[in-house]
C-alpha cells in the first residue's frame, strides 16, 4: 500500500483473492488516504457471484471483472 502513495497510479487492480490480507481492508485503506482516494480501483476475482454479490462490490469499487477479462469491456469501463 505504500508503493500506491509513492507512486500514485492512474489505476489500481485488486485481487479479492489475497491470502495475506483481506482485499475489503485493503480498499478501506485506499479509499481513506487522501493521496490515494481518488485512484480508480477495478475488483478482480476468479470467483462466480450471484447478483447480490455483484451489486454489493459494485457499491465499492470503481468497476468489478469477473473471471476473464474482455479487454474491449475493460478498457472502455476504466476510460483507456
Amino acid at each position: 500500500m505504500i508503493l500506491t502513495q509513492i507512486h500514485q497510479p492512474d489505476l489500481i487492480l485488486l485481487d479479492m483473492m489475497l491470502s495475506d490480507l483481506s482485499a475489503n481492508r485493503v480498499l478501506d485503506y485506499l479509499k481513506h488516504d487522501s493521496k490515494t482516494a481518488t485512484i480508480p480501483i477495478i475488483a478482480v476475482t476468479p470467483l462466480a457471484m450471484t447478483q447480490d454479490d455483484k451489486c454489493t462490490i459494485a457499491i465499492l469499487f470503481d468497476f468489478v471483472q469477473i473471471r476473464g477479462v474482455q479487454l474491449p469491456d475493460f478498457f472502455k469501463k476504466s476510460g483507456s
